[in-house]
């Protein structure tokens, strides 16, 4: 799932944008200053970046030269969002090193396209195919996922299963804490280090450092004692024979 920044200080505009870009299976984190913004674009490593210019304190101007010191940043496709539409506005935004300039209002139509084609250019660039990129992430990492309307860093050691809902995804934590993001399991299974986390079955991914007991239940089935939340998850002979042959038990 590609994930998207958008950084606006309207909240209507920005709930407007966000709504539009989740109907197209984004995953949209928000910012409604540049600050914000900033710190956002570095930690969540988003594959587009959409920004207003006109911000309270530092414009949109401001976060292009900034993120632009950055190495990991610097090269993720930025498109701008501006009311103002004069050649000049238009010819600075372009010479910070925009993708793209959209001036408001604008049609739905419009920011999709300009994201879908700065989206296929820039895997070109780096030479992945869209559909099967994904970063792989290590068992130290820290994340940051947006939970509805509020950002929740998470730190991936913290994890102690992952449990579907349709599109979205449930984080459940060591300190209790259910996250639901709008994030298919199969996105999760690509991204989390193989080595500690496991999908039992369509509904699951378990981090196995996690893994109290495995039990029988009946003549089929077993069950996991997870440690923390101390939950029971069903599993079958299958994967418990695999869980076993992993943790060496």
């Amino acid at each position: 799932m590609k994930k998207i920044l958008v950084i606006e200080d309207d909240k209507n505009i920005r709930e407007n944008i966000r709504l539009l870009l989740q109907l197209k299976e984004y995953e949209v984190f928000e910012a409604g200053n540049a600050e914000k913004g900033i710190e956002m674009a570095l930690n969540v490593n988003p594959d587009v970046i959409i920004s207003d210019i006109m911000l309270p304190g530092n414009d949109g101007y401001y976060i292009k030269q900034i993120l632009d010191e950055h190495e990991k940043i610097m090269k993720i496709p930025f498109i701008f969002l501006s009311a103002k539409s004069s050649s000049a506005d238009v010819r600075k935004g372009m010479n910070l090193g925009a993708d793209d300039y959209i001036t408001k209002p604008f049609k739905s139509k419009e920011l999709l396209e300009a994201i879908a084609i700065r989206i296929n250019r820039f895997d070109q660039v780096r030479g992945t195919n869209k559909s099967v990129y994904k970063r792989k992430l290590s068992y130290k990492d820290k994340i940051l996922v947006q939970s509805g309307k509020n950002p929740v860093f998470i730190n991936i050691s913290s994890i102690v299963y992952i449990t579907a809902k349709r599109e979205y995804s449930i984080i459940i934590t060591d300190d209790e804490r259910k996250i639901l993001i709008r994030k298919l399991l199969k996105d999760w299974e690509q991204e989390l280090p193989s080595s500690d986390f496991l999908r039992i079955h369509r509904s699951h991914i378990v981090n196995l450092n996690f893994i109290k007991t495995i039990f029988k239940s009946d003549h089929r089935n077993y069950q996991l004692n997870l440690k923390s939340s101390n939950s029971f998850i069903s599993i079958s002979q299958r994967y418990a024979v695999r869980i076993k042959k992993i943790m060496g038990i």
